[in-house]
């Protein structure tokens, strides 16, 4: 591991000043106040007008001196705040600790405990370091005008995209930062569509018999987690659904009662932890004990290289004068709904090889005083297929004889791929020139502010580009140093192409 240094870490160096400059400011979905405060000092400091819509979305105008129609630069202002359990990281004031680590002969920046904040912290990065470089003279771009969109809220709802006023986009060209690949552009998205499921229940109170149990609280943690879209079809395991398994053993095993199940918080994220309190008859504790440790080590044979660090801990709590547990049916219907319920890709795409068209993630699950709720995240570039998987989870429900209500949320963001439009084929030439290979140009099973704004902007040619970045929405994520310069110029020479159009 090296230290974080600016000077150390290639070109351009004004993109990393401000990708150190925006770690330390707390920019969590629905936070983007100071972020958004940022940017418009700097815009300010260099002359150029911004405004900012009803919704908080920014647009800064560096204006050219030709009739031509802006070129669009956009990204997201918030990121994903996840962090390793323990971690003291406060994220509404604490900045990021970055650093310099070397993996398979790479080098790559990460966060020390957190998530990095590439996503989208690169796309802001890059848009302040070009601000300052056309006040400098040291870009132009045949006095063609630029606009830098920032949005907000992309990771939690994408309302900045939904509720843009239709002033803030004029051009005809816009280039998401988004991207993950230094060699790849996205020209297409799936659709998203959550799911909220609310299971009633009913709780035992078990007073008359607590001397005759021990309290338990099972927790799985260590595990990878990741963005629900691009890591879907990795191997992840999702500790919700391992958890259902853990709890589906014991079943056959162990007469238990079931107090508390809680796991994963983002709707967008594969859940890394789960957590469980039952209930056990104190004589069977020990053998409990082994089955758990038996179930871990088959799980840990399963996955030698993908989920490394799994951990499933036993704690024994201190027996309240009062001891409650989910009715014996109802408890029994959850445990085969978490081993039952679709979880993961569904189906690929019937064109594009070996792209995801259809999955669906378990997002988060916790016991609420009456009921236990349950939220899914459904993505596919058709969005009645989401419909399709929700309908499955209602007859799944039904099927078991829940109490449960079900709200399906109309789909959003699929972005049919355009393969062969003007600014594809631009980009093409731009890297084929600067390279000498050849582009990737593909669609992505997740979903972009692209699908958005080509509902509301129909005319508008788009593109998705970043530099490499891993493990996005995880405290894994890490961002690649070479990747950076590399993006940096291909980003560059097409705004250049594009301008003289």
């Amino acid at each position: 591991m090296k230290e974080f240094k600016i000077e150390s870490l290639g070109q351009p160096q004004d993109f990393w000043y401000y990708f150190q400059e925006i770690s330390k400011i707390p920019r969590c979905s629905g936070h983007e106040e100071k972020i958004r405060a940022y940017i418009q000092k700097e815009a300010d400091k260099f002359g150029y007008a911004s405004k900012v819509d009803k919704i908080g979305n920014l647009l800064v105008r560096i204006k050219g001196h030709s009739m031509k129609k802006p070129i669009i630069l956009q990204s997201h202002l918030d990121m994903v705040c996840e962090k390793i359990k323990g971690s003291t990281h406060d994220f509404s004031k604490d900045p990021l600790k970055l650093k310099i680590v070397k993996i398979d002969g790479r080098e790559w920046v990460k966060a020390e405990n957190t998530t990095l904040g590439a996503d989208n912290g690169v796309g802001v990065a890059f848009q302040l370091a070009l601000m300052k470089l056309v006040k400098e003279g040291k870009l132009e771009f045949n006095n063609c005008p630029i606009d830098l969109l920032f949005t907000v809220d992309e990771e939690n709802s994408m309302f900045g995209a939904f509720q843009l006023e239709k002033s803030m986009i004029e051009g005809d060209y816009l280039i998401n930062l988004d991207g993950f690949e230094d060699y790849t552009i996205i020209v297409g998205n799936a659709g998203g569509s959550p799911t909220q499921v609310e299971i009633k229940i009913n709780f035992d109170e078990l007073n008359d018999e607590i001397e005759h149990y021990t309290s338990l609280k099972l927790h799985i943690s260590g595990l990878i987690g990741g963005h629900s879209a691009l890591d879907i079809d990795k191997g992840r395991l999702n500790a919700i659904i391992l958890m259902g398994k853990l709890l589906k053993m014991l079943n056959t095993h162990f007469h238990y009662h079931l107090e508390l199940i809680k796991g994963g918080d983002k709707m967008n994220s594969i859940p890394r932890e789960c957590t469980c309190i039952i209930h056990v008859i104190k004589k069977e504790v020990k053998d409990l004990h082994k089955k758990i440790n038996d179930f871990y080590q088959s799980i840990k044979k399963e996955n030698p290289k993908i989920e490394r660090n799994i951990k499933i801990h036993v704690e024994e709590l201190n027996l309240e004068t009062s001891l409650k547990a989910i009715f014996e049916e109802e408890k029994e219907k959850l445990i085969q709904f978490l081993n039952t319920v679709i979880n993961g890709p569904v189906k690929y795409h019937p064109v594009v090889k070996n792209l995801i068209h259809t999955s669906t993630n378990l997002s988060s699950i916790i016991t609420k005083n009456r009921s236990i709720k349950i939220m899914f995240m459904q993505r596919s570039f058709n969005l009645k297929e989401n419909e399709k998987i929700a309908l499955q989870i209602k007859e799944l429900l039904e099927r078991l004889n829940c109490k449960f209500k079900l709200n399906f949320y109309e789909g959003y963001g699929a972005w049919a791929p355009e393969f062969n439009s003007h600014i594809v084929n631009v980009a093409k030439k731009t890297y084929k020139h600067l390279f000498q290979e050849e582009l990737n140009v593909t669609a992505l099973h997740a979903t972009l502010e692209n699908g958005i704004f080509k509902q509301h902007y129909p005319q508008l040619q788009m593109i998705t580009y970043g530099p490499t970045g891993l493990n996005a929405h995880s405290p894994e994520e890490r961002l690649e140093i070479r990747s950076v310069e590399k993006s940096w110029k291909f980003l560059i020479g097409l705004i250049t192409n594009l301008s003289l159009e």
